[in-house]
């Protein structure tokens, strides 16, 4: 029943198909699940906008919104062609344009640039106690293939510009203002929804290495990881483990190949780590977090239930380190975090959470906070 809930998600969030229809044939000796799809007429295009608001009130009040207005353009020059144009406002204004040409069901070729600007800003008393403000350019070429269910092998290149930023109190390799990169990922996702999952097993794996070639300014290397899987215990609890990591291979912070800042590996999901953590607490050359969570839903007995309102409790555990050296975990190298709350999945695309608990810095202080998130917060 399980694979059959999952296989059924999966088809219905896929773009092509208009309807999914699942009939038990009993006509024949062994009973059977006949699943008929109806093609999606695809309109030659659109427009959609997504919408992200976050905010955590603590010590600092930490406010980020981001609105996406995207025109999507298909059928130009092949029938499955799809130019999609991407506008970002507000905290993170950038534009992002993307070509993509699918091939046999198997394969799509992306090309794509990307131009915009991060702001992240800590309030005290009404005035910014610092700003994080970093921007980047990038074009690119990739290659996605679609070999598995909720699956996705990738590969391609990229050529970035990027600045030359300074956070207190992270370790860095030498700024470069261009680098030529390659990537490579794997992803697989076989969860409910991306907001507020309840059952299913997600994973990505994200690999770059920058070649010292034509205006490339040396080589470097980064690895991520993201992931969950979700099971649930009966018809109203579900139990979800999350984990996060990531490393730049270098043995200290500001060797000769160590990641320029840009490039480090941080702890920035807000699904684990919704407290404050300064800048040396979510950036390094290598971390690592992990976190558990129970979700019960409320109105699981009522007509309601497509509407899901869960009740929310999480722990999660962290760390960011300069060097290899400092992987030797400490107290005062761990951060931990605890909340409760409520949340509701109102679609794919839209949900509410609000939390609230405390959170441990490395400095050993257990700061409160009370966290806020609209829109498309699982994506």
């Amino acid at each position: 029943t399980q694979t059959i809930m999952t296989l059924f998600a999966q088809l219905d969030r896929d773009i092509r198909f208009e309807t999914v229809r699942v009939n038990l044939d009993a006509t024949t000796e062994k009973p059977a699940l006949v699943v008929t799809l109806k093609d999606r007429a695809l309109p030659s295009s659109y427009f959609r906008m997504a919408f992200t608001y976050q905010s955590t009130y603590s010590r600092h009040f930490v406010n980020g919104m981001a609105i996406t207005p995207a025109v999507i353009i298909r059928g130009i020059p092949f029938k499955y062609s799809r130019l999609t144009v991407d506008a970002e406002a507000f905290d993170s204004p950038g534009v992002t344009i993307q070509f993509s040409q699918p091939f046999f069901d198997l394969l799509s070729i992306t090309l794509y640039y990307s131009v915009y600007t991060d702001l992240d800003t800590w309030v005290v008393r009404a005035s910014p106690d610092y700003l994080e403000l970093s921007s980047a350019a990038t074009a690119g070429l990739g290659i996605s293939f679609y070999t598995w269910t909720g699956g996705e092998a990738s590969l391609g290149c990229s050529y970035d510009r990027t600045p030359d930023d300074d956070y207190t109190g992270v370790i860095s390799g030498s700024a470069v203002d261009d680098a030529f990169c390659l990537h490579a990922g794997l992803d697989l996702d076989t969860t409910n929804s991306p907001i507020l999952p309840r059952f299913g097993f997600q994973n990505k794996i994200d690999l770059l290495y920058s070649l010292s070639v034509t205006d490339s300014q040396r080589a470097f290397a980064a690895v991520s990881i993201a992931g969950g899987a979700f099971m649930p215990m009966g018809d109203a609890v579900s139990v979800g483990l999350s984990w996060l990591g990531g490393t730049d291979l270098s043995p200290q912070g500001d060797c000769a190949w160590a990641a320029p800042l840009h490039y480090k590996p941080r702890l920035d999901d807000r699904m684990l780590f919704p407290g404050l953590l300064t800048q040396a607490e979510r950036i390094g050359s290598h971390v690592f977090g992990t976190g558990l969570s129970i979700q019960y839903i409320l109105n699981a007995s009522t007509t309601t239930r497509n509407l899901p309102i869960s009740a929310l409790a999480e722990v999660s555990a962290g760390s960011s380190c300069q060097n290899a050296d400092d992987f030797v975990l400490t107290s005062d190298r761990i951060h931990l975090t605890g909340c409760a709350g409520l949340g509701m999945r109102i679609n794919d695309a839209f949900g509410v959470m609000v939390r609230a608990g405390a959170t441990r810095n490395t400095a050993s202080e257990w700061l409160p906070f009370f966290a806020i998130d609209l829109g498309s917060f699982g994506h």
